[in-house]
């Protein structure tokens, strides 16, 4: 089972403090408990510092991409994915 973890925003001026790999982490321990075997996001393809916190938190991009039309500009995403493993 597949859980996917929809969105994360700071205000600007707690970047950095650590608070966002905190709500991060919660959000997938929550998955876990709840027993999602993996997880996915997306994630702007340009959004370089979101995909290094992503990264750095064991994060991988899976390969999909998608490209969404938001006010006629187009976004491209990228997948990114994280096994939980099985908490039997």
């Amino acid at each position: 089972m597949t859980g996917e973890v929809g969105a994360i925003y700071l205000e600007p001026d707690v970047v950095g403090t650590g608070i966002g790999r905190m709500l991060f982490a919660h959000a997938v321990d929550d998955l876990r408990q709840r027993g999602y075997q993996q997880a996915t996001l997306w994630v702007l393809d340009r959004n370089i510092r979101g995909r290094k916190f992503y990264e750095a938190a064991g994060w991988t991009p899976d390969g999909a991409t998608k490209t969404e039309d938001t006010q006629g500009v187009q976004l491209r995403e990228v997948r990114y994915r994280l096994v939980l493993g099985d908490r039997a």
